[in-house]
């Protein structure tokens, strides 16, 4: 039963993989094409990556476990993708088989490929995570409905999420065996994102700076909605020395210590907004950028988090 499901778990990985590459091609030579026209539409390129990407997602996690990929399937294949080496040979497979071969299942929606990709690769999640977020806002208008208004630079954030993730599976042998190489203009294209960066970071200090010299009171103080409190986080402005809010979320973890493992719990910011002066920072890198911390300490906040979300390491 093992090779039958490796031979199954092949077959969509490739199949997956062809088409997220095909996507990838079509997606990026739209948006190229995009950049140089004034009154070209955003719409199509982004349909094309957003697609894209979430098939680049439901590949890397088919090569992992082709279960997790399909939604609503017979309890007895469920068994079969998470104990393959239980089944016995006299499992009547062939029952499935076309059905499977013939992709009549469903497969989970963008979200739920993202909520696996953090998983895999929890390393990324804090850089991504901004990226993956706004793409998960706009994949379904993007190809159902229509766009409202769409500034350039969003565009050029769904583009350097696809060639990030193609990078991620390409790195781990998930694409290997497809053609593929970045052309010059995707190169071009990263290093402009790096540099308009950073031009549009300054741009937004220095308009957030001129908007704080003509605010007459004292900085205003913010409270979080306690239904967020776990994503968002008061963080004094940088500017204006009013509270402003870092969006992310916290995490507990273990640290060791000479007394054993002691229980920590950080927030992870990946985007922050004052209203008072307009700073707006939008990922991790902006956050870097501007000088704001991307990590802090919650501990205090212990009590409630564990109250609300249990303890996982009451075993310790």
């Amino acid at each position: 039963m093992k090779k039958y499901v490796e031979s199954m778990k092949k077959t969509y990985t490739n199949e997956l993989g062809r088409s997220a590459v095909q996507y990838l091609k079509a997606g990026l030579d739209l948006f190229h094409k995009q950049r140089q026209s004034y009154y070209a539409q955003p719409q199509i390129a982004l349909g094309n990556l957003a697609i894209a990407v979430e098939l680049m997602l439901k590949t890397l996690i088919a090569k992992n476990n082709l279960g997790l990929i399909l939604n609503k399937i017979p309890l007895e294949l469920k068994v079969v993708f998470s104990c393959p080496e239980s089944i016995p040979e006299s499992f009547k497979w062939r029952r499935y088989d076309i059905d499977l071969r013939s992709f009549a299942y469903k497969t989970i929606e963008l979200n739920e490929c993202i909520s696996c990709f953090y998983i895999f690769f929890p390393e990324l999640k804090q850089t991504l995570q901004p990226h993956l977020k706004f793409l998960s806002n706009f994949r379904n208008m993007s190809l159902h409905s229509a766009l409202p208004s769409f500034q350039q630079y969003e565009l050029d954030r769904v583009a350097f999420l696809s060639l990030q993730i193609f990078k991620i599976l390409r790195d781990n042998k998930i694409l290997e065996i497809f053609a593929y190489l970045p052309s010059e203009k995707d190169s071009k294209f990263l290093d402009d994102f790096k540099a308009e960066r950073i031009e549009r970071v300054k741009k937004i200090i220095e308009k957030a700076k001129e908007k704080s010299r003509k605010i007459s009171h004292k900085g205003s103080a913010v409270i979080l909605d306690p239904a967020g409190i776990w994503d968002a986080y008061v963080f004094t402005c940088p500017i204006c020395d009013s509270d402003g809010i870092l969006n992310g979320y916290t995490e507990d973890d273990l640290v060791e210590d000479e007394d054993g493992f002691v229980p920590i719990l950080g927030f992870f910011a990946d985007a922050f907004n004052c209203d008072e002066c307009g700073l707006s920072l939008e990922d991790v890198e902006e956050l870097e950028l501007a000088g704001i911390d991307t990590h802090h300490d919650r501990s205090d906040d212990q009590d409630r988090w564990f109250a609300e979300m249990g303890h996982p390491f009451e075993d310790y």
